[in-house]
């Protein structure tokens, strides 16, 4: 298990058109492998674990294959929070495909 930082976070369309949120990590090396994002598998996953960008994360592998990321270790305050209501989006990438994140105040 390693500390890491949860840069950013994106929405990865996969092959049938499923949309999973992906975690972009400061990169660090776990278990012999350099980690620099993971899945997050939905929005109830980051709802549960209170992820915000910019938290500290611990990372580790699940069956020594794949990054999971295990726990949250530092709140940081003033970073950015998941809304599910897209109509406080107050922070986007590309308008083209707005992330449902705003800025907290």
């Amino acid at each position: 298990m390693r500390e890491t930082i949860l840069k950013d976070i994106v929405c990865n369309v996969g092959r049938t058109g499923v949309i999973t949120p992906m975690a972009i990590l400061e990169p660090v090396v776990v278990a012999g492998s350099k980690i620099s994002k993971t899945t997050l598998h939905n929005e109830d996953f980051i709802k549960e674990k209170g992820l915000k960008i910019g938290d500290h994360i611990l990372i580790q592998k699940a069956g020594d294959v794949l990054p999971l990321l295990s726990n949250k270790i530092v709140d940081v305050s003033g970073a950015l929070e998941y809304s599910s209501i897209p109509g406080l989006a107050q922070w986007v990438k590309d308008p083209a495909f707005p992330q449902p994140w705003h800025r907290l105040q």
